[in-house]
């Protein structure tokens, strides 16, 4: 607790000259990770609190790691060896054992990941477990494919103000044979709220805009570049395997729009062999209480691109990305089909009155999904928190 009359910035002055003095002093770097994040700013990009935390005592680097599941990458072999000997030494620790499949996990490797899982013994890592087993079936089919299919490059949306998060990303997808580009964010918090309504937004939501007017950049920037196809990423996501050149192996039909390859939106019963699904049948086995089909992983091919471009000049930027994807994916009867009461038919239902009539993306969801979001906090949400000041 920070002392009575000592404003954020003070608090946060205090746990800087803490950490000076005492590098492993880890309470004081969790209070500046809580300070950060009241202003909305990510610990995970502050150099201070990353010092800090390769100094944690194990216990308590245990419950923190556990707890952020995001590991960096330069980081990763040296957590997982404390991961290895801390579930050594206590072999009965769930907990401990779940962190380090944790770490196997976005180290990719499959087999070892899966022997740790065995002694976590709760439903989620038994869940993990399988999951872990099916990817490393699907890692050998994906090394031993031919080179056949789509070639995509891979576009990472990542704002100006964040070089750490662009960097740990571009480092996730490095193994994977694709080449990267970035796409600068756009901050929707700077937006007036005469051109967020202007645009078709909610000025209490600027975040969301800025988040959509991202991904349209991405779209042209895919077609100036003359691009067939773009793996389209936000930059808290990372690949759940090392995708290949080319995208044949997947089975995807010939003249798709947009694939989402994300963990949201794919099924989530464990899997050993790839399947192409239709966005209605994804949605038919969607969580009634998941409030985002997220847009952190998707292939899109060029005749996408254009047709999004030219549909959004008329049907502006109202709502989320993700789900405007999944709107113009969807018939008026798949529309009309979806489970009541869950987020998905309430968001579908005020876009079905936004969007322009005969838009329909030939669209698909492949399952597994091939990409997932980390938990580093999300940029879109802190600016919708800040709300509109000056707006109405």
């Amino acid at each position: 607790m920070r002392p009575a009359g000592m404003d954020d910035g003070e608090a946060l002055a205090v746990c800087r000259a803490r950490l000076a003095a005492d590098a492993g002093d880890w309470q004081a770097a969790l209070r500046l990770k809580a300070g950060l994040a009241a202003q909305h700013r990510y610990a995970e990009s502050d150099p201070v609190f990353r010092a800090a935390r390769a100094a944690f005592p194990d216990d308590v680097w245990l419950a923190h790691m556990a707890s952020l599941y995001a590991y960096p990458q330069a980081e990763l072999a040296e957590m997982t060896r404390r991961a290895t000997a801390l579930a050594a030494a206590a072999p009965g620790d769930g907990l401990r054992a779940r962190l380090l499949g944790n770490l196997l996990l976005q180290a990719r490797d499959y087999p070892a990941a899966s022997a740790a899982f065995l002694h976590a013994p709760d439903h989620d890592s038994a869940a993990r477990r399988r999951s872990a087993l099916g990817y490393a079936v699907l890692a050998g089919e994906l090394a031993g494919a031919p080179a056949t299919g789509p070639a995509p490059a891979i576009a990472i949306l990542n704002l100006d103000r964040n070089p750490v998060r662009m960097a740990e990303t571009a480092a996730h997808f490095a193994a994977c044979r694709m080449p990267q580009f970035r796409v600068p964010g756009l901050e929707g918090a700077r937006l007036s709220g005469p051109a967020v309504r202007r645009l078709g937004g909610d000025p209490a939501r600027r975040g969301t805009l800025g988040c959509f007017l991202a991904h349209a950049a991405a779209w042209e920037a895919m077609l100036a570049q003359g691009l067939s196809y773009c793996l389209v990423v936000e930059d808290d996501a990372m690949p759940l395997l090392d995708l290949p050149e080319r995208w044949g192996v997947f089975g995807l039909a010939d003249g798709f729009d947009v694939c989402f390859v994300n963990d949201r939106m794919a099924p989530r019963a464990p899997e050993a062999a790839f399947r192409v699904l239709s966005v209605a049948d994804a949605l038919a086995q969607f969580p009634p209480e998941r409030n985002a089909a997220g847009a952190d992983g998707y292939l899109l091919s060029a005749g996408g691109a254009r047709k999004l471009l030219g549909w959004l000049a008329e049907d502006g930027f109202a709502e989320d990305v993700d789900w405007r994807l999944v709107a113009y994916a969807l018939s008026p009867a798949e529309r009309a089909a979806l489970p009541s009461g869950g987020h998905a038919s309430g968001v579908i239902a005020r876009l079905h009155k936004t969007v322009g009539s005969g838009r329909r993306l030939q669209a698909c969801v492949l399952s597994p999904p091939l990409v997932r979001a980390v938990s580093i906090g999300s940029e879109r949400e802190d600016e919708n928190r800040q709300g509109a000041p000056g707006a109405e």
